[in-house]
């Protein structure tokens, strides 16, 4: 997992997440395989996510979350 909360121009380059967000029943979400949350101006770009999984919410390849702003997500590779 890779995981940028709380920053200012961030960034997450050539990271690879895989398998992430399993387990064998719903909680209250399972965390995405690369997210940003609360962050401003940041940038994830040249990364690979594939075969994340969640029983109930959350677990995917990206996620922008709560809170943040002007993040850009570009030239990533994701797959189920």
């Amino acid at each position: 997992m890779n995981f940028l909360y709380g920053v200012n121009s961030g960034l997450i380059e050539n990271s690879v997440a895989y398998n992430t967000g399993k387990q064998p029943s719903q909680t209250i979400g399972t965390p995405n395989a690369i997210w940003t949350w609360t962050c401003k101006d940041c940038i994830v770009q040249g990364t690979e996510a594939y075969n994340n999984d969640s029983p109930g919410v959350d677990g995917g390849s990206y996620d922008i979350d709560y809170w943040s702003e002007n993040n850009t997500v570009q030239y990533n590779y994701g797959a189920r």
